[in-house]
Order: C-alpha cells, then sequence, then structure tokens
C-alpha cells in the first residue's frame, strides 16, 4: 500500500497572497504530493460575514502559481453549481495546471435527520438562492451530474442529456481536461457507505481513482465497502484509491511532565445550531463539539 500527503488550506480569514506563499512552500517540499481548497461559500464556523474566498476561481489562480502538486477542492458540493458548468470550469483549472487536478465533488448538504446540519445548509444555501433537497435527490442528482461530466470531457459532438434533474442540449466542452482526470467522490462514514455505489450505479460512470472520504475512525470499514462495490463497477479494482482527510487539533501542555503526553483541550460546546451573535445583528455560527470538529467537513 502506499501511503502519499497532502495540504488542505480553508480559505476563511486569511488573504489570497497568504495562500499562494503556502501552496508555493508545499510545491517545493517533495513529501507533499498534493494540495485543496474547500467549497463553501460562508464560514462553517464562527461569524458568517468573515471573508471566504470561492474555491474554484481560488484554485485556478493557485494552479497557476504552482508546478508540480497535483490540486483540488475537497469536495465540490453539486448543489452549488450547475453540473456542466463546474465540469467545463475544471477543464480550464486542468489546462491551467497542465494536467494536474484531482476533480473532487460531492453531493452537498441536503436535509437530514439532523436538525443542525440542516440549519446549516439552510444558512449556506439560502444566502446564495439554492434549494435544499433531502439526502436520496441530492445522492441521485450526483449521479446524473458524474454522467454529464464525463460526456463533456470525452464527447467531440455536441450532446442532449434528458435526466430528472438536468437537462442539456447541444452540450460540448472544449477544450478538454489535458490528460483522464481522477474523480473524488466524497461521502461521509457515519452516513450511507454505499454513496459511491449509487452516484456511480444511477451515472454508469467509470473512472480511475474514484475515491471516498470517511472518517477516520471508520476508514477500514468505509474503504472495504467501497472497495467491494468498486470491484463490481466496469473499472479495475486496482485503481480504486481511498483518501482519508486528517484534521490536526492543538493540544494544551499545561501541566504535563516533559516527556508526556500533552493535556487535551476541553471538548467545545455540543450545539450545532444556527444562532444569531449577541451583538448587533450580525449572525454567527455555534462551536461544534470535539467529536464533530474530528469529522470531515461536509462536501
Amino acid at each position: 500500500m502506499t501511503i502519499s500527503f497532502g495540504i488542505k488550506t480553508t480559505q476563511v480569514n486569511t488573504s489570497y497572497q497568504e495562500l499562494v506563499d503556502v501552496w508555493r512552500d508545499a510545491d517545493a517540499i517533495e513529501a507533499f504530493e498534493s494540495a485543496w481548497v474547500w467549497d463553501h461559500l460562508v464560514p462553517m464556523r464562527g461569524d458568517v460575514t468573515a471573508p471566504a474566498l470561492e474555491a474554484w476561481t481560488l484554485l485556478s489562480a493557485l494552479a497557476a502559481v504552482t508546478q508540480r502538486l497535483k490540486l483540488g477542492v475537497i469536495v465540490s458540493s453539486n448543489r452549488i453549481r450547475p453540473p456542466a458548468v463546474l465540469a467545463k470550469m475544471a477543464a480550464t483549472v486542468d489546462q491551467i495546471s497542465g494536467g494536474r487536478l484531482i476533480f473532487g465533488i460531492g453531493a452537498g448538504y441536503a436535509r437530514s435527520a439532523d436538525p443542525g446540519l440542516t440549519a446549516i445548509a439552510e444558512r449556506e444555501y439560502g444566502a446564495y438562492g439554492i434549494d435544499v433537497v433531502g439526502v436520496r435527490e441530492a445522492i441521485d442528482a450526483l449521479g446524473e451530474a458524474l454522467t454529464i461530466t464525463r460526456r463533456l470531457w470525452t464527447a467531440r459532438t455536441p450532446f442532449d442529456f434528458e435526466g430528472a434533474h438536468y437537462r442539456l442540449v447541444g452540450a460540448i466542452c472544449e477544450p478538454k481536461p489535458v490528460a483522464e482526470v481522477p474523480i473524488l467522490i466524497g461521502a461521509e462514514a457515519r452516513g450511507d457507505p454505499c454513496v459511491w455505489s449509487r452516484s456511480t450505479r444511477t451515472s454508469g460512470t467509470a473512472r480511475p481513482a474514484a475515491t471516498s472520504i470517511p472518517t477516520c475512525t471508520r476508514a477500514g470499514s468505509w474503504t472495504s465497502t467501497a472497495r467491494r462495490s468498486a470491484a463490481t463497477r466496469p473499472r479495475s479494482p486496482g485503481r480504486f484509491s481511498s483518501w482519508c482527510q486528517a484534521i490536526p487539533r492543538r493540544r494544551r501542555r499545561s501541566g504535563s511532565r516533559s516527556g508526556s503526553w500533552p493535556t487535551p483541550a476541553p471538548p467545545r460546546s455540543s450545539s450545532h445550531r444556527y444562532r444569531p451573535g449577541r451583538t448587533g445583528s450580525r449572525p454567527a455560527w455555534p462551536r461544534t463539539s470535539s467529536r464533530r470538529s474530528r469529522r470531515f467537513a461536509p462536501a
């Protein structure tokens, strides 16, 4: 088994130039093979009026100032951009980067049994006029989006597409990506481990390096399920890989002896519910629990 490492820069409360400096430094360190940004239109935590750079326009700029790193969005929300538009954007970024793009995509936020997550989804998507749909609809739409993306990247003549969620007439994407673009599919381990299976079965998509993003605590069982599903799809199982996103947390050292493990920071509030800020009318995100902070950010 081969293990590689990358970096992720969450583009909140930071400047473009600061991100350029970090990415250029990582590009010069051979231990890092990839670099990523995340895809949210407002900060997930803290003050929602804080600056947050848009993912794909930022990625295109970072592609232009790096030479070696594989790069991508981990992962794009299929709810935010029409899939044909996103496929065109991704092909352009791949051209700018010289074929270094990994196309990360997920179903995006959906209305779920967790009222906290639903409130976060409604806050972010409502601000930009995006509908919050049910989980099943979001996953099925992702399947169609993968079909559209594959065809746009491979079809040499315009084509029509008629699906339950998207309709295209005379669709075409030129220029194509430089080479075959790996597709990374994001999903949460605490949810349905067959998101990858259902979305690819719906789309008929057969791509190399279709990947999953489980929490580290369930990465083994999730990846095993995904690999078994991959073996039934029209692809080579040997070309399947998985990605695990680890979020380091700062720990306190007060009271610890030399050579001993630092004392963990106390847990944060367990509330996930959106609520107005305490000063003025500016809204704010709540702090989330330590358990949730160890999870991967939703697509």
